[in-house]
């Protein structure tokens, strides 16, 4: 294989998530935005941690006085969506033994393979994230993870007006299972391997004593020529562009440093189905619990650890 042919998807799209992480949109004047800022605040509510650890600059311990989980729950009890609201419908009278048939197979199907309990997770992301992404594979869908998903025009009313990166780590087996969807296997399992496995980009990396396999996916518009570069072609236009899926490895420069195009061909659409909680604002990434109650839940912190440190005071004084 011919490396140095791929190099110029590889600079695409390590710009495009240089730019997604260090660049901020105007939504209006005055009014900027980073989504990749965003998530990674959102994250760390979630998880109940500071910025800076739990531990303030007099060694005093910072308590979390959680006032975002409830209010999800009670709007996810509100909400009251799961696999039962899913069902098979014909407005034919002649249909209604298959129909019947039919939901009873499509219950059964819902619960022996997880597809409830994915569901369920789905409401709870809608509430507190404000924002829900399935990809469709095959046999169904998978849901993204938002901390590993980079939506390039961050000002996008929807997916289908914006280049898409997903970031994926794989296991030897998992890219093992892709050998016949995806070429340069053997390759990229000898080159790329790592053995620090991160759960974001950007997150501190833990060993492992088995390797991972850092994998981009950019589903969007390219250039003709970028395409049949990564296809191992050549020719087309850079001035005409299509809908693909090109998936890579090592740009993240971890193994060997080798770069390699595993899969690469033209989308009849966007392969996403998304569901947001709140009205667009002028960014693809809508408002949750989370966010909405940022700053409620920064002063219910700061309220809580002044009176828990008062109280500390108050009884060495006694």
């Amino acid at each position: 294989m011919n490396k140095m042919k791929n190099e110029t998807i590889f600079k695409v799209i390590e710009d495009e998530i240089s730019n997604y992480q260090n660049e901020k949109v105007q939504l209006s004047d005055g009014v900027s935005f980073s989504q990749f800022k965003l998530v990674k605040r959102i994250a760390l509510y979630e998880n109940q941690q500071y910025p800076k650890g739990k531990i303030d600059s007099q060694n005093n311990y910072k308590y979390w006085y959680d006032i975002i989980t409830p209010r999800v729950n009670d709007e996810v009890k509100n909400i009251d969506f799961d696999r039962k609201n899913i069902i098979l419908y014909s407005d034919s009278f002649e249909d209604r033994l298959a129909i019947y048939l039919s939901n009873l197979q499509l219950k059964n199907w819902l619960t022996t393979t997880g597809q409830g309990e994915k569901l369920n997770d789905a409401v709870e992301e809608f509430s507190a994230w404000g924002n829900v992404v399935w990809k469709k594979v095959k046999g169904g869908y998978d849901k993204m993870d938002l901390k590993n998903f980079y939506v390039l025009n961050q000002t996008a009313e929807s997916l289908k007006e914006s280049t898409v990166i997903e970031r994926h780590t794989l296991s030897q087996s998992d890219l093992r299972a892709k050998e016949n969807i995806w070429k340069n296997i053997d390759e990229v399992i000898k080159d790329c391997s790592n053995k620090e496995f991160s759960a974001t980009k950007d997150s501190k990396e833990s060993l492992t004593t088995n390797p991972y396999y850092e994998i981009y996916e950019r589903n969007g518009e390219v250039s003709k020529r970028v395409l049949n570069e990564s296809k191992g072609l050549d020719g087309g236009s850079e001035d005409d562009y299509v809908l693909a899926k090109i998936i890579v490895a090592g740009v993240s420069k971890k193994g060997k440093g080798t770069k390699y195009v595993l899969y690469a061909e033209e989308l009849d659409e966007m392969p996403y189905r998304e569901a947001h909680r709140g009205r667009y604002k002028g960014s693809w990434f809508r408002e949750g619990m989370y966010q909405i109650l940022f700053d409620c839940q920064t002063r219910a912190n700061e309220l809580g650890n002044q009176i828990a440190r008062g109280l500390e005071i108050g009884r060495a004084h006694v």
